[in-house]
């Protein structure tokens, strides 16, 4: 019997968290928008921070530099921006 190869759809991509992620400050766009969409992985240091917000789209960050737990949630300090991330579900 033939081995079978492994396709696309025999993997499964598994989203965290629903979010609302802050730019509290940063190179760019305008500060304090809020994104919100559901966590690809949580946030790990010298990695990018990546949510899907619907429809095919990604947000991504620059690589994340620190974690800080806050009250609400985190707050990730990326090579370009502060966020403030909370978690709805």
């Amino acid at each position: 019997m033939a081995k079978r190869s492994p396709r696309m759809w025999d993997t499964e991509e598994t989203l965290t968290r629903k979010v609302a992620v802050t730019r509290i400050y940063g190179v760019g766009d305008i500060a304090n928008e809020i994104v919100v969409g559901w966590e690809c992985t949580p946030p790990q240091k010298r990695a990018r921070y990546t949510i899907h917000v619907g429809r095919g789209r990604i947000f991504r960050t620059s690589p994340v530099e620190g974690i800080t737990e806050t009250v609400d949630g985190i707050s990730i300090k990326t090579v370009n921006s502060l966020y403030e991330i909370k978690y709805l579900s």
